[in-house]
């Protein structure tokens, strides 16, 4: 199974031992990627492009892609990127990362394939911010690289 991500004192992220990947603590907080409606029916996130960008970002925790009923590149993704309407990331491979949100640096998921598979995207960066008073998970819009490579979004909750 995956490994769990803990925050060090130098801000590098290391890995633990755990045999959940959808458990991940960074900065002395955890974070549970659980479906948030029903336990029966897989949770997965969209992020739209934002002006300017016509690309449509597909991800998910637990569940590969294609147990949702979202548009996947393959059976084993954990995450998709479309570009045009067309597949351009097929990630299946997750990674800790931090990004910064509203100018503070965040925990942060990076999707990206291990293989040749890409089509011109190589990662999407998911940043993950908290906030006490939301009840709901919000997705915000994707944004691209100059060069279009990589892509990325924050969701608040």
């Amino acid at each position: 199974m995956e490994p769990q991500f803990l925050q060090g004192e130098d801000h590098v992220v290391k890995a633990a031992s755990i045999n959940d990947v959808c458990q991940f603590t960074y900065d002395y907080s955890w974070y549970n990627f659980i479906p948030t409606t029903d336990i029966t029916t897989p949770t997965y996130y969209e992020s739209k492009g934002d002006t300017g960008v016509n690309a449509n970002a597909y991800f998910t925790y637990c569940q590969n892609l294609d147990n949702t009923d979202v548009p996947a590149c393959s059976t084993s993704a954990w995450a998709s990127v479309f570009v045009n309407d067309a597949c351009a990331l097929n990630a299946d491979s997750i990674t800790p990362g931090i990004m910064t949100v509203n100018d503070v640096e965040t925990f942060a998921l990076v999707y990206s394939n291990s293989g040749s598979n890409n089509n011109g995207v190589t990662e999407l960066t998911v940043g993950q911010q908290c906030d006490d008073s939301a009840t709901t998970v919000t997705t915000y819009g994707l944004s691209s690289s100059n060069d279009g490579t990589t892509y990325s979004t924050y969701q608040q909750s």
